[in-house]
């Protein structure tokens, strides 16, 4: 959704936007026959395989549905990238590139270091800003401080998402702004116009957990109970006191 708004704001803008599909392998999901080394060892890999196959094409049902929504509504590029290799050598034309938003440049993940994210490919006259990126963290390790530091130098201007991007920055030497997230770039007639649900002529309290959380559980059903509201769930595991789960719904539904 953040992809969509800020896309889709920009062509509002009266620019040609698009997405550089960049999917490198920390980014993509198991395969159905994906097993196990620990199993594998003792000859077991099939009986892994078995057992986590419920699962998975639980999964993969889930994963079609934004599948779906990425093919029919993200202005992805023709070009498909799996590495920062092949960004580098056959890198997108544009006049200029954005990376944003969501934890992008969260170090204690793969992406926090990956060049790509950093926009450390194609042309030098290529103007690099960020938009709305975030580190979801307030501060970096001592062994990744220089290398973000320095390839922060990539950008020709860059706005961030929290206030304690901002610290962040001043503390790396650099300078931000702080902007909204981009799904607040459209406005709410826009968002309504793609929905794929009717209206629903209830109130309820809308929970996304991906964490299993008891304190998010017991917000929710605080709230349930103090304005006579249903609970509904758009996680990926249905939760056991939701009224009604949207287990396999995507982004449109929500």
């Amino acid at each position: 959704l953040q992809a969509y708004a800020l896309a889709t704001r920009l062509r509002m803008m009266g620019h040609d936007a698009e997405i550089i599909d960049y999917q490198p392998h920390y980014m993509q999901g198991i395969s159905l026959s994906q097993s196990s080394p620990r199993y594998d060892r003792y000859g077991l890999g099939w009986a892994y395989v078995l057992a986590k196959l419920p699962s998975r094409l639980k999964t993969m049902k889930r994963e079609r549905v934004f599948d779906d929504f990425l093919c029919n509504y993200l202005p992805v590029t023709t070009a498909h990238y799996d590495n920062i290799d092949q960004l580098r050598q056959m890198p997108p034309e544009a006049d200029v590139y954005i990376a944003g938003s969501d934890q992008i440049w969260n170090t204690t993940f793969p992406n926090g270091t990956d060049p790509a994210y950093y926009l450390d490919f194609g042309s030098k006259k290529t103007r690099r800003i960020s938009y709305a990126a975030s580190f979801a963290i307030t501060s970096i390790s001592n062994n990744k401080r220089e290398w973000v530091k320095e390839h922060l130098h990539n950008f020709d201007a860059i706005s961030v998402r929290e206030s304690s991007a901002i610290t962040l920055l001043h503390d790396l030497g650099h300078e931000g702004t702080q902007v909204v997230d981009p799904v607040f770039l459209l406005d709410e007639k826009q968002w309504l116009a793609m929905t794929d649900e009717t209206a629903v002529d209830e109130d309820f309290v809308l929970i996304y957990d991906f964490l299993n959380s008891p304190d998010i559980a017991n917000v929710a059903k605080r709230i349930s109970r103090l304005y006579g509201c249903k609970i509904y769930s758009i996680g990926p595991w249905p939760l056991d006191y939701a009224n009604r789960n949207f287990r396999y719904s995507g982004p449109r539904t929500f």
